[in-house]
């Protein structure tokens, strides 16, 4: 019974964090261009990496809209 515990928690440390609001919000930031939001949330620590429910990330969404300052920005943060 244990292990099995163990092993239950130990898989559900496996998978990546749900986005919170720090990184719901900057996902939203970069879907609508708003690059001074960007910045705001990548400087209060938001996590470029964040998967959205849909495994979507922030980086994923400044490509598809083509916002090159977006890309930039979340590269630098460590997307």
């Amino acid at each position: 019974m244990k292990q099995a515990f163990g092993l239950g928690i130990l898989l559900l440390s496996a998978l990546p964090a749900a986005a919170g609001p720090l990184e719901d919000r900057l996902a939203e930031a970069v879907r609508n261009n708003q690059t001074a939001e960007i910045k705001d949330l990548l400087a209060q620590h938001a996590d470029p990496n964040a998967p959205q429910p849909d495994q979507s990330t922030p980086l994923a969404w400044a490509v598809d809209r083509q916002n090159e300052e977006s890309v930039k920005l979340l590269l630098a943060a460590g997307a």
